[in-house]
């Protein structure tokens, strides 16, 4: 199985991207374009949707195929805080205590259904985050740098450019 394999896109922004080692034709998508959240996502998820989503396009990181990935990590980040509500709210609404949640279900820390649709949304989340680079560890391999302009003399030279004009 190994490791997930990496776009050159994800590779050219972390500055590992080697010319002999990438596939001859590799898909390449363009990035997305605004949009609103689509219908189905929780209150949290929406609003999830609405902060990350246009950081994750303006940084280059999220493309229209990777519309659906984000979806799903927007369902898991709505679903992970749905059952936190769950777990510290009663029925009407009133909030309530992590022990008094247990005493009133009769639960031991086990059993409790929310936690564990808690634990598991969290899970889900974690996984999808890191590969949009939403993880210290996972950011830290991106590098978009600067935008440099200038050509460098010793290229210029090579290909028969101006050099008066890269000074």
């Amino acid at each position: 199985m190994g490791r997930p394999r990496k776009s050159a896109a994800q590779k050219r922004l972390e500055g590992t991207f080697r010319h002999c080692r990438e596939p001859i034709a590799e898909p390449e998508y363009e990035i997305a374009v605004p949009r609103k959240p689509p219908t189905g996502l929780n209150k949290w998820a929406r609003k999830f949707w609405n902060e990350y989503y246009p950081m994750l396009t303006g940084s280059g990181v999220l493309t229209e195929a990777d519309i659906p990935t984000f979806v799903e990590m927007c369902k898991a980040w709505g679903a992970s805080h749905q059952a936190e509500y769950d777990i510290m709210h009663n029925d009407d609404g009133s909030k309530r205590t992590l022990v008094e949640y247990r005493q009133q279900r009769h639960y031991s820390r086990n059993q409790m259904p929310e936690m564990l649709e808690r634990r598991e949304a969290d899970d889900k989340f974690i996984k999808l985050a890191i590969y949009f680079g939403m993880t210290p560890s996972s950011r830290n391999k991106i590098d978009l740098g600067k935008k440099n302009d200038s050509v460098d003399p010793m290229e210029a030279m090579l290909t028969g450019a101006d050099i008066k004009a890269v000074k």
